[in-house]
Formats: C-alpha cells, structure tokens, sequence
C-alpha cells in the first residue's frame, strides 16, 4: 500500500511538473557497484545474520538507472529517479549454517538465493548560488528502497521469503564547477531515524560537446540499512557509473 500511494503520489507530481518545465533533461546511467549485504530475518524467534555475499554466494550486478531532472525557471528543479537491480545465485552448497526466516539451512545444503532491490526517489532542487563557472544548492527529496530476499533450499518446495521496505525523506547537499564544457559535481544526502535510514553520495566528471548533450564519468556509494519488528537488511553499494544527459 505504501508503496501504491507513493508511485501515484510521484505520477501526479510528474504531471503537474512536466505541464510548468522550461527545460527537461534525461539522464540514464549505468552502474557497476560492489555488493555489500546482510539481513537478519526472524520467524518464531529462529534467525541470524546472513552474509548475501560471503555465506550465499551473490556476484556484483550492473545496474541501470533514470534520473529525469524537470527545470523550471532559472533556479528550481523538480527530479524523479529510479534504478532496479536483482541478484541471484541458484547453485550453493553453503560452508556454513544459516538461519533464516524461521527455517534452518545446514551445512552443505545446495541453496537457491534471490535479492532484489529497487530505488524510487522524487524531489525539489533549489540552486542556492550560481554563476557561469559555479553553482551550489540542495534537494528536498523523498526516496522508497525496497528488500525483497528468498532462500529455498534444494531439498523442500518451501521458499522462505522477506521484503521490507524504507520510506524515508532526505536533504541533498550538491554543487559543482564548469569550465570549458567540463564539470565537476558532486552530491551527498541521507538521513537516519529510530534505527532505519540511509545516505547517498556521487561525484561525477562530465563533459558537455553540445547544449543538448552531455556525458559523464563518476563514483557512487549508497548505504541504506532497514530495520522492521525485528528483522533487519543493511546494503552497501559502491563503485563507478556511466551516464548521458539529454537535454530537451
């Protein structure tokens, strides 16, 4: 339910936005992040913490990713992202016991693991300073992470399965330096509130051949760490990105 209230929530806010923007621009990306995850998943008082990694098997994925940026006037901005990623490992004979949403994997069981993650941020940008070589200013954003993790082991049809998710809002620190069509920026937000939150940060080397084109090199890290009656994930992503802006 909160999850349908804050996309229908994000599709008005689209409408109305893009109805008032001067300027839209595109922005996919495409990044290629260390996993780091553990969850601890409770059923009946029966589970541990599980390393996503080290103990399931999970390699690094890509991730795709949009960041649509709608600019009205000179200062304001309103922006939507999203990115999605899913990880899975279907053949591992575990070295170590796990407990896991009420059941117990032994010691050389062969394991399926599933982890899906998905992101959904909406915000409002104010540009704080600016000038021909610099600008500087923040985001009110609002940002949806979700956990989705299953384990089955290969002796039951049983799927032991979680998903928790992190509604939570967050200010955005951001600014950046032009010269001769390359610009260097960089972003940090976050926030933490009665043990869940999350914060996440970006630097980017972009250049700018045309007006209506740019492309970017950079480095993001993100961090988010849920907790819920109990039961509780932290993921840390880290590592570079590719990106290319389309400005209409």
């Amino acid at each position: 339910m909160k999850r349908i209230l804050l996309m229908t929530g994000c599709v008005i806010f689209w409408m109305v936005s893009v109805a008032a923007a001067a300027e839209i621009s595109v922005k996919p990306m495409y990044w290629k992040p260390d996993l780091n995850a553990e969850a601890k998943i409770q059923k009946s008082s029966v589970g541990e913490k599980v390393d996503f990694v080290n103990e399931l098997g999970l390699d690094n994925e890509s991730i795709p990713g949009i960041t649509v940026d709608l600019k009205l006037g000179r200062s304001q901005h309103f922006l939507l992202s999203y990115w999605s990623v899913g990880y899975d490992n279907h053949n591992q004979n575990l070295k170590t016991k796990v407990r896991f949403n009420g059941e117990t994997f032994s010691v050389g069981t062969k394991v399926s693991t599933t982890l899906d993650l998905d992101a959904l941020g909406a915000g409002y940008a104010f540009d704080l300073l600016q000038s021909e070589s610099f600008r500087a200013g923040f985001i009110l954003n609002v940002n949806y992470y979700s956990i989705y993790a299953k384990l089955k082991s290969s002796m039951t049809s049983t799927d032991n399965k979680a998903n928790l998710v992190l509604p939570m809002p967050g200010i955005r620190l951001g600014a950046g330096f032009l010269q001769n069509k390359v610009e260097l920026t960089g972003q940090l937000t976050g926030l933490w509130w009665k043990g869940s939150g999350f914060w996440d940060g970006n630097v980017e080397l972009s250049y700018r051949p045309i007006n209506n084109l740019s492309f970017a090199l950079g480095y993001r890290a993100i961090h988010f760490d849920i907790s819920d009656n109990g039961d509780r994930a932290n993921v840390k992503l880290e590592g570079p990105s590719v990106s290319a802006t389309l400005r209409f």
